[in-house]
């Protein structure tokens, strides 16, 4: 389908940031962005919420060098590869935690190593100090793991679990984004999928006196009927549900929307009235009742009931 107008583009961008576009529908796509702040805006956005999201995905999976690594890279001992090395040093450098760890290593060998004055028991004093250095390498070797799972594990855990968290939030708001696209979408696509006039009634709710029934014409072929409502404002909570219904003479009912009541505010504060878009194939000609009806136990008073005629031609 073509693109036309700044609407259809903006419900496209995530498309087109995900290259899931073809020609010629990418290249006008591209164009509108290029030259509307509005999309350029959006566009950023989404990208934004995409490089987050690698962001907290790189962090959760980045794990601490190991004990025996640290001990190698602190005192230098060449038994690391080339690339475990360049590794261990860039998460260092990164990483306060693992940098002190590095440090208090060398401290413990430096001050197991530093030399005593020489006196007449120097033998003595260099067998125990061999002793001494082999002794902090052992407790250096043998403790660090532990000493780091202490230190570091439970604030690691807490960090992932805070990260896996905020990445949760991220894709339900992302989910929640693509489900407003989609309905955006075919809303779209039953305004376009139509090339014909399209008459609407305009349904107010209000005592009519003799006035006649208002009338909805619908030619052949015409994908949906247009009724613009003005209901009451509904009394309550926003959350509070609501029922719009078109019933047959008969009772039975032909076509219903649920919704709340902050939903019918937020519509009718936007253009005064609330555009419904009824399936044309499940009207046929003849009169309906349409009631909007907030959803309580018994009996509830109807925002708004009126009739009129169905014609078709």
């Amino acid at each position: 389908m073509p693109v036309n107008g700044h609407s259809r583009v903006a419900l496209l961008v995530a498309d087109l940031l995900h290259g899931n576009l073809a020609e010629p529908e990418k290249g006008e796509a591209q164009a509108h962005v290029d030259g509307c702040a509005d999309c350029r805006d959006l566009a950023a956005g989404y990208a934004l919420m995409s490089d987050t999201l690698r962001h907290l995905e790189s962090a959760i999976a980045a794990e601490h060098p190991g004990g025996d690594e640290i001990v190698s890279y602190a005192l230098r001992t060449g038994t690391l590869a080339s690339d475990d090395l360049l590794r261990v040093s860039a998460h260092v450098r990164e990483c306060a935690a693992c940098s002190e760890d590095v440090e208090a290593t060398r401290h413990a060998v430096d001050v197991a190593d530093r030399k005593p004055a020489i006196d007449a028991s120097s033998q003595w004093r260099s067998q125990h100090r061999l002793a001494t250095v082999l002794a902090c390498l052992v407790v250096v070797l043998l403790g660090y793991p532990a000493y780091l799972g202490l230190r570091t594990t439970p604030r690691l855990h807490e960090e992932i679990q805070a990260l896996r968290i905020e990445q949760g939030s991220l894709r339900e708001h992302i989910a929640e984004l693509d489900r407003s696209l989609g309905e955006a979408r075919r809303e779209l696509d039953k305004t376009t999928g139509w090339s014909g006039a399209v008459d609407y009634v305009l349904l107010l709710g209000r005592e009519r006196g003799t006035a006649p029934v208002a009338r909805l014409r619908i030619r052949s072929g015409q994908p949906f009927a247009a009724i613009a409502i003005q209901p009451s404002t509904p009394p309550g909570e926003a959350s509070r549900a609501c029922r719009v219904e078109i019933a047959a003479e008969g009772g039975s009912i032909a076509w219903s929307w649920q919704t709340t009541g902050g939903d019918l505010r937020r519509r009718m504060q936007a253009s005064e009235t609330v555009l419904l878009q009824v399936p044309a194939s499940s009207l046929s000609a003849g009169f309906y009742t349409l009631r909007v009806v907030p959803e309580e136990s018994g009996t509830a008073t109807p925002l708004l009931e009126e009739r009129f005629l169905v014609v078709l031609e």
